[in-house]
């Protein structure tokens, strides 16, 4: 350290343009990094989405789930098999271990799905196969309606599509726009059964008619002199009017068209899904953005894009943004880079406070800057992003990176003082006095935050960027105290008037004899301590016992409820409910929640036909919490029997309802029946456990359906097969079967039109439209299905859940706040034996409530590993194997006080808090190192024990209340913060805040006793050795003579 030191001090010029490379190439890599609110973390999540109109869950679930579930299982790195089975769908939804790329993933997942092409039922659809990405939630929802009422829903669509949607579908860095709501145009042939039996015609025939008469197709090409004439057959109906001009049989010399046998409807396809704005119809323009590009970047240009299309919209149209998380973001930023600066500034006014000097504080202070933005550069060579987290990082690092500043800074001022050398000369001297605690101190703070970022699981991938910005700055802080702050102290500092302040001892190491009030009441203090070190033993110990009722009485969760000025209401319908009621249901809570105060705007969007959300808008923060209470009070008042709601605020990584819970209660059986039997029991159990709301099960009763049983040996006399029977079925779907697609040239829109045929009727009920529907005979007539067929009402499952391609049934609840989901899910777990003792029914926790008890894991990993790693460090650093034993018991001793913190704060236990007594650990050791570094300095020098202890922790006193005041008040911006990012900033400062401050005064005290205990040990087993080596020399000597 001493020829670092005096390198720069020699030449200044070559520090500062040191400092400034590192300066530079910060600020050019914070111009270039892209701003998010999380980590880009790359999740090998692919699920398979296979469409299979007019199945039931039942027929999803044998004939597709299971056989997608046994193709996938043996694929490499699979973790979890989920799969979902409903009517006319089928969703596999596999996990894969981090380790594994996504795209290679989808790729081992796409060619074993290829593979069962000739096993899959032919209803079933091609596979769509996609992956997940944790930014994949759209960053920008932007509604197009009309307040007036002026457009219908259709051209609401069209206007949405063609103006809006393909605009923004340009703009770099969109991954995908999707129109939510609204409805979609297409071409309907409605067929009448009774004018079809009138002219002796089935549906499927008409069918096939049209698929032959209705067509264009290529006829080559013809030599047209030196030119090629292309030949086409166009015979394609393209308008409604067209289409029911389309001959399809004949009947002698009639023939038989589309409007003989029923109508053409050019208009809206069965809606899908439905949306509005504060009870107005709307369509939801969601705009996601593509892995790696920048939220904020994206989302000004979509506003930009946004803005220029309102020019082409018509009168009564109105397009408006009413959720942009790239705001939340910049918020969040701007919140953090504020509280960066502000706790730069309150830290720097600390060093001012104590050493009474702008230069020393300008000194110090520069550490910061410099320190802080050369950490950008680090940063982005990692490849990581500017968010929440990594800023987080940056911000705690303000209260640190001053700390190795400070400390060689103060040292310099006291050897100045003590020894009487000019600024050049103590620069040099104290540079080197003091290197070897800093390095201790720096290196074993790296060894805390680096195992963070090595931790395994989600909740690693995320908190990886913190402990890497962490360390970096750290280490760029050493260099800094090593080069800049001994060049500036050797040019800026003066020398104290007269020097008769310091003396020399008679072995030339010089301490003050003038001491002030805090240094007096220490020593005083400490030797009170010395001579009775059995009371501090039973601080001690006593601190340190105090840790299991603290804990104890802290609520457990995965993570803090951010103020987001938004919340949703998720809305849930019997199995049996169509999307129209679903909608109607939703709008009439929305309009009675809009009633409220503070309530600025309502989106309802559909989910299924009978989910659906409604996401509530307020004016303001710090209504949040309040309005989330009030409004779940209100839909127990006002929802109809057998609607489910759940009321929570939103979250951009899981979505509102069921699979965004926190806590998630999987239950696995085999036997659907007792399996529902099993969870309506523990259903009602868990409604009376304290703290939980909104409770529900994933199945919810059975779903309506018409059972169609056909005789099987009639239909084979007559000759008809059962997969004729299904196509004609097929036709009575409310939206029919596609039979292609025709380009309208009137439309504005460049895509095709959907041409649908389906059979309907206004005077038969629905039962009695399947008793007409008509097949061909192998004899040539008409056999009405009621002839050949029996009809039951029943009711079948809705959705199918399999988890490990075992059925399952998951409850799910919300919590309050204050409660904790560790005792929620083990009050679970308790009940769940109660009511299946026999353990054919198991209960695994899954969402939150798992993510949490892996977190615990990995933090009790990378605890361990910080322990491991601080040690070793410590032992190289002090050449001993007790010393860093002596410092590491100042840890302990402040898990009780960050806990009490936490719980005075109102805080709870969860990630981010389990993160700040990570940083608690990395700093309180601090103290430790410098008071036994300066101890070792002392005794070597030939101090008594006593006086070396007392001396040493005098010295020290200035720079551990000047560090831990400087890292206090850089941590008092994020403990009194408010807006966005609020919560996750005082989750993990309130405990560091308040463990930092609360422990200072016992570990200034018992750290200085406890290396008076491991002395007295090592002086022990050195007494003991000598006896020993005393006992075997005579010993030796006789054997040798002999």
């Amino acid at each position: 350290m001493r020829a670092l030191a005096a390198l720069c001090v020699r030449r200044p010029v070559f520090t500062w343009v040191l400092v400034a490379a590192m300066v530079v190439l910060g600020l050019n890599a914070l111009g270039k990094m892209p701003v998010e609110r999380f980590p880009n973390v790359d999740f090998p999540f692919v699920s398979v989405t296979v469409p299979a109109p007019g199945m039931s869950a039942e027929q999803v679930e044998s004939e597709i789930s299971t056989r997608i579930e046994n193709a996938l299982g043996t694929v490499s790195g699979l973790e979890r098999l989920d799969s979902f089975s409903q009517e006319g769908v089928a969703m596999v939804w596999a996990q894969f271990t981090l380790d594994r790329n996504s795209a290679d993933a989808a790729n081992d997942v796409r060619d074993r799905v290829s593979r069962l092409a000739d096993e899959l039922p032919r209803a079933a659809r091609p596979p769509r196969i996609e992956t997940f990405n944790a930014n994949s939630s759209p960053i920008v929802l932007v509604t197009v309606h009309a307040p007036n009422g002026a457009r219908t829903p259709l051209e609401l669509t069209e206007l949405a599509d063609t103006t809006i949607r393909r605009e923004l579908q340009t703009i770099r860095g969109v991954g995908d726009v999707k129109l939510v709501g609204g409805e979609t145009r297409a071409l309907s042939i409605v067929l009448d059964p009774l004018k079809l039996q009138a002219l002796d015609l089935s549906a499927q025939e008409v069918q096939r008619a049209l698929e032959s008469e209705n067509l264009e197709a290529p006829g080559g090409s013809l030599a047209d002199g030196d030119a090629s004439l292309g030949v086409r057959l166009s015979a394609k109906a393209k308008t409604a009017a067209e289409l029911s001009q389309v001959v399809v049989a004949k009947r002698g010399s009639l023939a038989v068209r589309i409007s003989d046998l029923g109508y053409v409807v050019d208009g809206a396809t069965v809606s899908e899904s439905q949306a509005a704005l504060s009870g107005t119809p709307a369509v939801i323009v969601a705009v996601t953005k593509q892995p790696g590009a920048n939220t904020v970047g994206v989302a000004d240009e979509v506003r930009e894009r946004l803005e220029a299309a309102k020019v082409f919209l018509p009168d009564g149209v109105e397009a408006r943004v009413v959720q942009d998380n790239s705001a939340d973001v910049r918020a969040a930023v701007g919140a953090v880079t504020e509280h960066l600066v502000i706790g730069a500034i309150l830290a720097a006014v600390v060093v001012l406070l104590f050493l009474k000097s702008w230069r020393a504080t300008l000194i110090a202070g520069l550490a910061i800057p410099s320190s802080i933005i050369a950490a950008f550069a680090a940063a982005n060579a990692l490849g990581m992003t500017l968010n929440l987290l990594s800023l987080l990082g940056l911000t705690l690092a303000v209260g640190i990176v001053i700390d190795d500043a400070i400390v060689v800074l103060e040292n310099i001022v006291r050897v100045m003082a003590a020894k009487k050398l000019s600024a050049r000369e103590a620069a040099v001297e104290a540079t080197q006095e003091i290197g070897l605690a800093v390095l201790a101190t720096t290196l074993s703070l790296v060894a805390v935050f680096l195992p963070v970022a090595t931790m395994e699981g989600v909740v690693g991938r995320y908190l990886a960027p913190f402990g890497l910005t962490m360390s970096a700055s750290i280490l760029l802080s050493m260099g800094v105290a090593f080069t800049l702050t001994p060049m500036l102290c050797a040019r800026w500092l003066k020398k104290p008037p007269g020097h008769a302040s310091g003396g020399h001892d008679a072995r030339g190491h010089g301490h003050e004899t003038h001491d002030g009030v805090f240094e007096r009441l220490y020593s005083r203090a400490l030797r009170w301590s010395l001579r009775r070190r059995w009371v501090v033993g039973i601080g001690v110990a006593v601190t340190i016992v105090s840790t299991v009722p603290i804990a104890a009485s802290l609520p457990a969760n995965f993570l803090p409820i951010e103020d987001m000025s938004r919340f949703a209401v998720y809305v849930r319908l019997p199995e049996k409910a169509s999307v129209e009621r679903t909608s109607q249901v939703a709008e009439e809570l929305a309009a009675r929640i809009r009633g409220e105060k503070s309530v600025s705007d309502t989106v309802l969007m559909t989910l299924s036909a009978r989910e659906a959300t409604v996401t509530v808008f307020l004016d303001k923060r710090g209504v949040q919490e309040a309005m989330i209470q009030r409004v779940r009070a209100l839909t127990a008042e006002s929802v109809p029997e057998g609607v489910l709601t759940m009321v929570g605020p939103t979250d951009d990584l899981a979505p509102p309802g069921p699979d965004g819970a926190p806590i998630q209660f999987v239950i696995r059986g085999s036997d659907l029946d007792e399996l529902q039997g099993v969870a309506s029991r523990l259903l009602e159990e868990a409604k009376k456990i304290p703290g939980t709301v909104d409770h529900g099960i994933t199945s919810s009763g059975g779903k309506p359906e018409l059972n169609v049983r056909v005789d099987r040996a009639h239909a084979s006399k007559l000759g008809v097969s059962h997969a004729e029977l299904g196509s004609a079925l097929a036709l009575v779907d409310r939206k029919g079967i596609e039979l292609g697609t025709v380009r309208d040239p009137r439309s504005r829109s460049e895509l095709s039109l959907k041409v649908h045929l389906r059979v309907e009727s206004d005077t038969l009920a629905h039962e009695d439209l399947v008793r007409a529907i008509t097949v061909r005979s192998a004899s040539g007539a008409l056999i009405p299905l009621a002839e050949i067929a029996t009809f039951e009402r029943a009711e079948g499952p809705g959705m199918i859940r399999r988890v490990g391609r075992q059925r399952q049934i998951t409850l799910f609840m919300n919590t309050l706040p204050g409660t904790s989901d560790a005792v929620v899910v083990s009050a679970l777990e308790a009940k769940l034996k109660e009511i299946e003792p026999t353990g054919r029914y198991r209960g695994e926790v899954i969402g939150n409530a798992k993510e949490m008890a892996k977190a615990a894991t990995a933090f009790l990993v990378a605890i361990v590993l910080s322990f491991v790693f601080m040690y070793l460090v410590l032992a190289a650093q002090f050449e001993s194997w007790v010393h860093p034993v002596t410092i590491l018991l100042s840890l302990p001793l402040t898990i009780p006080f960050g806990l009490l913190s936490l719980l005075l704060g109102g805080q709870s236990l969860n990630i981010f808090s389990a993160l700040g007594f990570l940083v608690l650990f990395g700093v309180v050791k601090k103290n430790s190192i410098l008071q036994v570094d300066r101890i070792i300095q002392l005794r070597a020098a030939g101090h008594a024990r006593v006086d070396a202890v007392i001396d040493a922790c005098r010295d020290r006193l200035r720079p551990i209340l000047m560090t831990t005041l400087a890292f206090v008040a850089g941590m008092l911006p994020l403990v009194i913060s408010s807006g966005a990012g609020a919560a996750t900033n005082r989750a993990i400062a309130v405990g560091i805040m308040g463990g930092q401050s609360l422990s200072l005064i016992l570990t200034l005290l018992a750290t200085p006793v406890a290396y008076t205990w491991f002395d007295d040990v090592q002086g022990w087993v050195r007494r003991l050795r000598d006896r020993r080596r005393k006992k075997d020399t005579p010993e030796r000597e006789g054997a040798m003579a002999a």
